[in-house]
């Protein structure tokens, strides 16, 4: 999900970066929004792709290049697509304990409340799809969507691994 920011944020990361001569990481801090915002308003269209010898049009483009120059772990093949290695990347993530703990908590009190992750995405106040993601281990929320997870779910124990979710 991409945040989006207003053109008076825009405008402001623009000008820290022109005449304060900060860095992304000292521009995020001032103003409040994420260094990968920070980065693709400042740094990013000052790179050029080498396949074609011009700045990247997009932030998209972009990341497919990076993608397609990853070497998939255990081979010397590259990633095909940036699809190809976000699935990879969502496959790692699928297990890991916390992940696979989450998701076992999250199918087991749905089941003992007898209620559904359409349910869970309402209470919690997000979407579908992310529930979907969480039930497939193949993602963890942050820190406040997990707490009103884990209220909606009425959750009163938690496993050890879970634990570093709240602090």
């Amino acid at each position: 999900m991409v945040r989006r920011i207003s053109p008076e944020v825009v405008e402001k990361i623009h000008t820290l970066f022109k005449d304060g001569n900060l860095s992304p990481y000292e521009i995020a801090r001032q103003t409040g929004v994420s260094y990968g915002l920070v980065y693709v308003e400042t740094r990013l269209p000052k790179r050029v792709n080498p396949d074609t010898g011009r700045q990247f049009s997009s932030t998209r483009e972009y990341g497919h290049y990076m993608a397609r120059h990853r070497v998939r772990p255990g081979t010397k093949d590259y990633f095909e697509s940036r699809t190809e290695y976000e699935n990879f990347r969502a496959n790692q993530r699928s297990q890991r304990e916390q992940n696979i703990a989450f998701a076992e908590l999250i199918k087991c009190r749905l089941n003992s409340l007898g209620k559904t992750q359409n349910w869970l995405a309402g209470e919690a106040e997000t979407s579908k799809q992310l529930i979907s993601l969480y039930v497939k281990a193949k993602s963890i929320p942050g820190k406040e969507r997990f707490i009103k997870i884990i209220s909606a779910l009425k959750v009163e124990t938690l496993p050890d691994c879970l634990e570093g979710l709240i602090d």
